[in-house]
């Protein structure tokens, strides 16, 4: 189980973002469009659930995007739960898609 100082690598050739350990991976990908991440998928090893990881994933995602200056389109259900739980991380979804979150 990956702890607190396990990194969340950004894979840009393979636009996910990864964490690492012991020869398991969990990742959180996404689809480049203009302006934005369409985040469409999160694994995460059957041994690290319910630890954080997908949540550390996301996290680093929403940062870099933030970083970025890019919005976020959450049509992974783990990132749109994740992104309706977190207030701070709201106003990266576009407003046409926040309507269809609920939001």
């Amino acid at each position: 189980m990956p702890d607190k100082t396990t990194p969340v690598v950004h894979n840009i050739p393979d636009h996910r973002f990864e964490i690492v350990e012991d020869g398991l991976m969990a990742f959180a990908d996404y689809q480049p469009v203009e302006g934005a991440w369409i985040m469409d998928h999160t694994e995460v090893p059957p041994e690290w659930e319910g630890q954080g990881v997908a949540s550390a994933l996301v996290t680093a995602a929403v940062a870099a995007a933030r970083k970025a200056g890019l919005k976020i389109i959450p049509t992974c259900s783990y990132v749109a739960l994740w992104m309706k739980r977190h207030k701070e991380a709201q106003d990266l979804i576009p407003a046409d898609f926040r309507e269809a979150l609920g939001l």
